[in-house]
């Protein structure tokens, strides 16, 4: 015999209740928070690193090759979320515009490179694609989408330099993140790795397609011999963790 009109009354009363508890979690609206995370990088790199850095609510980013404030930017989502860092790109005018969207960075017009000095930076008619290396510049050209505007002499200072110079007192660095069109190598080998550790680092390897690619690819035995493995591959940049770091942070992930 089934339950009494009391006792179905009861029931029907408990699973109203759990549906209003539970449907917020479980809604299928694709504009529900629960569902959807903006992403403004180019492939998606900042949910990774977002995803890694869960339970950061509040970090420090530098960001070498930082483009735009917001298009194709691997750490706007983390400005958004309370993050704040040093931002540095040397396309002539473009930090009046960071200045003017992320007041709360430190937002530097210059190149960086392994020794102080001038270099030909060379522009092209999607920024994106500007770069300070010339076989970079030489493929992108030939390519015929995009068109090569001018060059310059801009110059450029190693990341140790500018990192003692403009990094707070006290202040860890979470995420470098580093697009430089060709130039990546030149731009790590230039950082006190002594010194100054991020937790996560994106570095961005063309030729690095497949995970072999990748594991076998110079950046990264550079990265290894200074304790960083890669953790995760996207088209075009790998993800790499402090070796030391690594096993607390895979472990918070399946917790």
């Amino acid at each position: 015999m089934g339950p009494g009109l009391p006792e179905f009354n009861k029931m029907k009363k408990l699973i109203k209740k759990a549906y209003h508890l539970f449907k917020k979690p479980f809604s299928t609206d694709l504009k529900d928070p629960c569902h959807f995370i903006e992403a403004y990088s180019q492939q998606g790199e900042d949910l990774v690193v977002n995803c890694i850095l869960q339970s950061n609510t509040t970090g420090f980013y530098v960001d070498v090759g930082a483009h735009h404030p917001l298009r194709y930017s691997n750490t706007y989502l983390f400005y958004q979320k309370g993050w704040r860092g040093i931002n540095i790109d040397p396309r002539p005018g473009i930090m009046a515009e960071f200045a003017r969207v992320r007041p709360r960075d430190i937002n530097l017009e210059l190149g960086v490179s392994n020794h102080a000095g001038n270099l030909t930076y060379y522009i092209f008619s999607d920024p994106a694609l500007n770069t300070f290396d010339e076989e970079s510049a030489k493929r992108c050209e030939a390519n015929g989408r995009f068109k090569l505007i001018k060059q310059c002499a801009i110059p450029t200072r190693p990341l140790s330099d500018i990192l003692d110079e403009y990094m707070p007192s006290g202040t860890t660095i979470d995420l470098l993140s580093i697009d430089v069109e060709g130039f990546d190598e030149e731009v790590l080998r230039s950082n006190n790795w002594v010194k100054y550790r991020p937790r996560l680092i994106l570095a961005e390897d063309v030729e690095a397609f497949t995970f072999e690619q990748v594991i076998h690819s110079k950046q990264t035995k550079y990265l290894k011999d200074i304790g960083y493995i890669p953790v995760s591959k996207l088209v075009h940049t790998t993800v790499y963790c402090d070796a030391v770091k690594a096993k607390g942070t895979a472990d918070a992930l399946v917790a």
